[in-house]
């Protein structure tokens, strides 16, 4: 309104020049609306940089280089002398898994910010070699997201021993003894369970409970054994 109130007070000489409070106005409108389409594709920019967010199966799926993040259980961890570290991810329902590599950064490293059995997320690039990829990030594109008690079940155990065996973790399920009065580890449905070795002073609890425990394998026998280093009721 203010800009047409000042051309139409200027006379009607084509020759002639803006109002200067036309120009002025015009000048001010002109750049509101220029930063504002600019914040707007910065916006839309920053938007579309957003690596997305897959689960180990798709990160095998993707078939080249991108900056992703990805999601998975942690499995595995190295530490290097140089500082850097090395984890494995694997998907909830097992196999495959992907390897991470963590150089030193900001935040705590994987080793102290994770554990055994925590579903983390890991941002960075992508690389694969030979169709194997591998995440390259720093410490704190790595972020926990649920702990172990809330993710591992007996049956993810029973899946993929393999993966978590001389690992220490805390998982729920149903302790029940079996006919010798043995400790055992089931999962609800009672399709799937464990033998546990109790620690000296550790009871065992029936029902629902949460185990701290280290998963081992009995050669003598050839089965897969929890040694249960604590036993609480679930909550």
């Amino acid at each position: 309104m203010i800009l047409q109130a000042g051309l139409l007070a200027a006379p009607l000489d084509i020759g002639a020049p803006p109002h200067p409070a036309a120009m002025s106005v015009f000048d001010h409108r002109t750049a509101a609306v220029l930063a504002a389409g600019l914040l707007a594709s910065m916006v839309l920019l920053s938007a579309s940089s957003v690596p997305p967010s897959l689960t180990v199966s798709e990160l095998w799926g993707l078939g080249g280089d991108a900056r992703v993040t990805v999601e998975g259980i942690l499995v595995s961890l190295w530490t290097y002398d140089s500082g850097a570290e090395a984890i494995v991810l694997s998907d909830p329902a097992g196999p495959p898994t992907a390897r991470v590599v963590c150089s030193a950064g900001p935040g705590p490293p994987p080793s102290a910010a994770a554990a055994m059995g925590d579903l983390v997320s890991a941002s960075g690039e992508c690389v694969f070699e030979d169709g194997v990829p591998t995440v390259f990030c720093r410490y704190g594109d790595v972020r926990l997201l649920k702990e172990s008690q809330d993710v591992l079940t007996v049956g993810l155990l029973a899946g993929s021993w393999q993966l978590f065996e001389g690992d220490r973790f805390a998982v729920r399920g149903v302790c029940q003894a079996d006919s010798s009065g043995a400790p055992r580890l089931m999962d609800p449905e009672g399709c799937c369970s464990f033998a546990m070795v109790l620690d000296d002073g550790v009871a065992a609890a029936e029902g629902e409970v949460l185990v701290d425990c280290t998963l081992t394998v009995d050669r003598s026998t050839m089965s897969v054994v929890l040694e249960a280093h604590s036993i609480s009721p679930a909550r």
